[in-house]
Parts: C-alpha cells; structure tokens; sequence
C-alpha cells in the first residue's frame, strides 16, 4: 500500500511539473526577444533569465526523480540528484525576491530618495534574504547529513519535511519580505501615477494620457496579482508542512508557486 501511494504522489508530480516547466520554455523566449541590447546589459535581465531556467530546470528535475520512483521503485534515487532537486526548489523563490528587492530599489532611486530613508526601505528585505538563504543552507545539511548516514531519500523527506523549523521560519520570513517589498512597491506605484497623471493633463494630449494610464495602471495590477497569489500559496504550503507529513499536496504546492512567483515577477519586470 505504502510503494501504491509513493507511486502515485510521484505521478501526481510529475503530471503538474512538466506543463509548469512547458510554460516557461515560451516565457525564456518571451524575455530573449522583447529585450533589445541596452536591456540585456542591465543586471535585471540576467536575473530574469536565470529565474526563468531555474524554474525550467526544477521542472526536469522533479520530472526524472519521479519518473525514477515510477519506473524503478525497487531502487532509490540518487542523493546527489534528490539533493540538487531540493536545493533548486529551495532556493529559486529567494532569488525570485532577489527580483523584487531590485525592483523596489528601481522605484525608489538615490536620485530622489534620501540615503537614510533608502537604507531604512531596503535593508530589512536584505537582511530576511540572508537569513533566508541561511535557513534553506541548514535543510539541505539536514538532507544531506541524512543521505550520509545511509537514509533514502524518501526516508529523508519523511524525516526533514515534517514541521521543520527551518522550513517554517524561511517560508515566514518571505511572507513578510513579500508583503512588504510588494506593499512599497504598490503605494510608490500609486503615488506615480497620480504624480504623472497631473503632469500629463498639463503637457500632454488626453489620447496621450489615456495611453500612459493604462500602462501604468496593467502594471499596478500585475503588481498586486503578483503579491496576492504568491502569498495565497505560501500560507497554504506553511499549512500543509504542519498538518501533512507525508508531503503529498505541500511539495506540489512549493512547484506551483515557485512557478507562479516566476511568471509574475519576469511579467512585472519585462
């Protein structure tokens, strides 16, 4: 019953990871082909095209650990495999935010923020993704000690996944970072748009206007989606890791919303 049901989480992973992998083959094309030479030597387009393969490469890796428990249950995955596969799930969504600490540096410039008041917007995001990174580097210790001392890595999983404390405080902590780097972002949005829009009606024709309205205004709303729907997922991940130790919905979860997190952060920055 225990091999039927291993089985058959493995399928259920294997069915959601290849389509998100597939969306994003198109969205690498997307950045490569909407960008123009000034664009691609900016550091922005680097980290769009790196989030974007990670998520392409966490979606063929998952897909070949599953397939293996599939196709070979009688023999195990290998660790170095399963420990890359975690430590790219793992440590994608930190470098999505990496994206958004940029993009709130990009709306508040040292041209027209003071250096004080830039520190004080930008150092709390910097510090949650240190601490980020140094609770995701402990994990992976604890896969990694495990795998060493002879534990698949199913019986790693089982043993890790379950109400970690290091988990929890990483997937905490980007709530936080999420709500807030999104929350300065919106409200800087807002207050631009209502800056610019007064300065339109005096210099600018009204198809003008309309014109950099809307524009503004698909960016504000990719903003919020991009808040919103990241965060709906991260609070629904903290609550499986708590309450389903067997990691069934809670690991399909993190690939969806590493996936959703991508999508949203390389629209919002195109």
């Amino acid at each position: 019953f225990n091999a039927i049901s291993t089985i058959e989480t493995a399928y259920t992973v294997v069915l959601v990871s290849l389509p998100l992998a597939a969306v994003l083959v198109p969205l690498f094309l997307l950045i490569i082909f909407l960008s123009d030479a000034s664009s691609r030597r900016t550091f922005l387009f680097y980290l769009n095209v790196a989030i974007v393969l990670l998520g392409i490469v966490q979606g063929i890796l998952s897909t070949t650990v599953y397939s293996t428990i599939i196709l070979r249950p009688e023999a195990p995955v290998s660790d170095l495999l399963f420990l890359t596969f975690v430590g790219v799930v793992l440590y994608t969504p930190i470098l999505v935010d990496c994206i958004l600490i940029l993009r709130l540096s990009a709306v508040y410039p040292s041209s027209l923020t003071r250096p004080l008041v830039r520190i004080a917007i930008l150092l709390p995001p910097i510090l949650s993704t240190a601490a980020r990174i140094a609770c995701v580097t402990f994990v992976l210790h604890e896969w990694s000690v495990l795998s060493s001392r002879g534990a698949t890595a199913e019986v790693a999983s089982r043993i890790v996944w379950p109400n970690n404390p290091f988990i929890i405080a990483d997937w905490v902590i980007q709530l936080f970072e999420n709500a807030y780097s999104s929350a300065l972002f919106v409200y800087r949005l807002r207050a631009r748009k209502a800056f610019s829009s007064r300065m339109y009606r005096e210099r600018a024709c009204e198809a003008s206007l309309k014109s950099f309205a809307t524009r503004l205004r698909a960016v504000f709303y990719i903003a919020v989606c991009n808040w919103v729907f990241p965060t709906l997922l991260s609070i629904m991940q903290l609550f499986y890791i708590l309450h389903d130790p067997s990691l069934r919905l809670g690991g399909i979860l993190i690939l969806v919303n590493n996936s959703v997190s991508i999508v949203g952060v390389v629209f919002c920055t195109i």
